[in-house]
């Protein structure tokens, strides 16, 4: 009696942890990142900086993208 109880919850365990890890997987989002040699880091104050950023998208469906850019530019 308790031997097959315990088959069943060790089963039912597996079960929901192989679900848990596939679920992880299947996250989606979208990554917003600089080009490392599109900017320096070496720049001197009141110098005009500008960069290159992409985005990478890691979602499930296609996914309208919206992008603002807030700052101090000319």
């Amino acid at each position: 009696m308790y031997s097959s109880s315990m088959l069943i919850a060790c089963i039912i365990g597996v079960a929901v942890a192989a679900y848990l890890i596939w679920a992880t997987y299947q996250e989606s989002y979208s990554a917003l990142y600089l080009r490392p040699e599109s900017y320096s880091n070496y720049v001197k104050a009141g110098d005009n900086v500008s960069f290159v950023y992409g985005v990478q998208c890691f979602e499930n469906k296609p996914t309208k993208q919206t992008k603002d850019i807030w700052g101090a530019y000319s």
